[in-house]
């Protein structure tokens, strides 16, 4: 995973919910809040060895992420998603390191986006 690039589109967003700045603000706290918390479900149910769970978050992830544009961590979550819905967990560990990595990644880029509006 690239951190030189951006990976969440705030153009592609703003294009698709024609907001004003501090709208688009707001949103993004929510989702900054809604990943947060998805990332600690999905470490507690991964604790518990729960995979229907840690499934069920992946594919919670996948959604949001694709809704704000993170499209890079849209990439991550849909493909662990496919492989959990298909019961292949080969190297679903590495990418599921993958996931929180890029989830950090993401939680960093939306607090400097809106540090400069």
């Amino acid at each position: 995973m690239s951190q030189s690039k951006q990976v969440i589109d705030f153009d592609s967003f703003v294009k698709d919910v024609d907001v004003d700045n501090e709208t688009m603000r707001d949103l993004y706290e929510t989702f900054l809040e809604e990943i947060l918390q998805e990332r600690e479900n999905l470490k507690s149910c991964l604790l518990q060895n729960d995979y229907t769970c840690a499934g069920k978050i992946i594919h919670n992830i996948k959604g949001i992420s694709g809704s704000y544009k993170a499209n890079e961590l849209y990439e991550i979550a849909k493909n662990l998603d496919l492989k959990f819905k298909n019961k292949i967990t080969d190297r679903s560990n590495i990418q599921i390191n993958e996931l929180l990595e890029c989830i950090q990644v993401v939680c960093k880029e939306i607090k400097d986006y809106f540090v400069d509006i």
